[in-house]
């Protein structure tokens, strides 16, 4: 029996879907980490967001945990601009599938 790696490979169709979503969430987490900190240390909404680069609206969706609100591409630059080092670490060696060979017909003559 396989066991499953995260509720992500249960609710997406496809591994590719489920590590998106991984990702998505593991950075919405650590920028809401931020955003609260921020909020405790006397930071508005408002003034969090100019920080980010976005508008106060998506402050408080990130901080709600909206993940559907925002797309991987989108976390991985307010991350960046939240001090969020971000990696890609590759935990398999891809498949790799040798190219068909082509043989092309013999030319009658």
């Amino acid at each position: 029996m396989s066991r499953v790696q995260s509720v992500w490979e249960q609710i997406k169709p496809t591994k590719a879907e489920a590590d998106n979503m991984r990702a998505r969430s593991d950075l919405l987490i650590a920028i809401s980490d931020k955003c609260e900190a921020w909020k405790k240390a006397g930071m508005t909404q408002s003034e969090i967001g100019r920080k980010l680069g976005i508008p106060q609206p998506q402050v408080s969706n990130l901080i709600r945990g909206k993940i559907s609100m925002f797309s991987l591409d989108a976390l991985a630059t307010i991350g960046g601009r939240a001090g969020l080092e971000l990696r890609v670490q590759r935990v398999s060696e891809p498949v790799c599938v040798a190219p068909m060979s082509y043989h092309a017909p013999a030319m009658m003559g």
